[in-house]
């Protein structure tokens, strides 16, 4: 894949290993590696190169209420080499900064009835090179 515009042509390479483990019904744990190689060839020349080493986790426990709770751990190394403007940086490290990386999300999931779902969202981003960020968000869902 790639992105392209005035500013930038990003060429994506990934790949990715992972496993699944589900020692009972209600629990699923999922784990993996992911290897990021992306480079912004405007004008025929390779300006930057940026490499994401990422180990991901991720646990779900699905309770007997009809609730459910999951929360993902994402761990990063970010590397960033050459010189370009912020935007393709931004893009190249997709959102991260330069070095080590955080980030993690829990969701809470609470059926109320039947047909009438409520969901509370956390996620967090933290890194050396840029200050936390925190964000929480809920949503109300009704089936019909």
């Amino acid at each position: 894949p790639e992105i392209v515009n005035q500013n930038m042509n990003i060429d994506i390479y990934e790949s990715e290993l992972g496993a699944e483990l589900k020692p009972k019904k209600k629990i699923r744990y999922t784990t993996g590696f992911v290897y990021k190689y992306k480079e912004n060839n405007l004008f025929g020349e390779t300006d930057a190169i940026a490499r994401v080493y990422m180990h991901k986790n991720n646990i779900k426990f699905i309770l007997k209420t009809g609730s459910s709770i999951m929360l993902d751990l994402s761990f990063f190394i970010t590397d960033l080499q050459g010189s370009s403007n912020q935007g393709v940086e931004y893009e190249l490290l997709e959102g991260q900064g330069v070095g080590k990386n955080l980030r993690s999300s829990l969701v809470l999931t609470q059926r109320i009835f039947k047909q009438i779902e409520l969901t509370f969202y956390y996620d967090a981003r933290i890194s050396e090179a840029i200050f936390p960020v925190h964000s929480f968000r809920a949503q109300f869902r009704a089936f019909f």
